[in-house]
């Protein structure tokens, strides 16, 4: 994938007023900008994927300023809408020798966005995928060929990359998490759905608020 790399700057993280529902408040950063001329420089598609593409490009754009724990790293607009970026949320991990979870801090996410998913509903697998850390030990995270993180049985038409983001960060901080093993969609990983029912007292991970801060 062609693309250019963020360099992250120091910006002091400034919620607007309508918090995440006004980010086209945010004035972007210089290199927030020039990431998002580069990108729009070489957006393709017709005109209403083209914009759509844009408006969700600079939506997230100006999350990684005001929300701390979230940096963009990179992104693509000539086709599908793509984005590498990262999250700063606890990661369970499989289990080491002795059954003790490891948790990392840390997430490189993958994020996709077709054009079709404009139009109609999507499976919640399709758009984010955890690139690094490996084995993430997770009910709504795949093992295999990746690691798709699920986000719900059917994603609703238009949905927006930022509200992708926020449901991201509630799944790996356990926030929001389907456990039953037998549903049919959600869980991905059974067996460590079975692992986790039988552990409820570490769930969720985090109760820290997406926006803020600390950990």
């Amino acid at each position: 994938m062609e693309s250019v790399t963020m360099r992250i700057q120091d910006v002091v993280p400034v919620v607007p007023q309508g918090g995440l529902w006004a980010l086209d408040k945010v004035a972007l950063s210089v290199g927030n900008q020039q990431l998002l001329d580069w990108c729009a420089a070489r957006c393709g598609g017709s005109r209403s994927w083209r914009h759509r593409k844009w408006a969700e490009a600079r939506d997230l754009l100006a999350l990684s300023q005001i929300a701390p724990r979230f940096k963009v790293r990179e992104m693509d607009l000539r086709e599908t809408f793509r984005a590498l970026a990262l999250l700063r949320v606890p990661v369970p991990c499989t289990p080491d020798a002795h059954g003790q979870l490891r948790v990392e801090r840390l997430a490189l996410l993958g994020i996709t966005y077709v054009e079709e998913a404009v139009y109609e509903p999507q499976p919640g697998y399709g758009f984010v995928t955890v690139l690094e850390p490996s084995g993430v030990w997770h009910p709504n995270v795949a093992t295999h060929p990746a690691q798709a993180v699920c986000l719900g049985p059917k994603l609703p038409a238009g949905i927006l990359v930022k509200e992708l983001v926020l449901s991201t960060y509630g799944a790996l901080s356990m926030q929001s998490v389907q456990m039953d093993e037998r549903a049919a969609e959600g869980v991905l990983n059974a067996e460590a759905a079975l692992w986790w029912q039988q552990r409820m007292d570490l769930v969720p991970l985090s109760r820290t608020p997406f926006l803020s801060p600390g950990d």
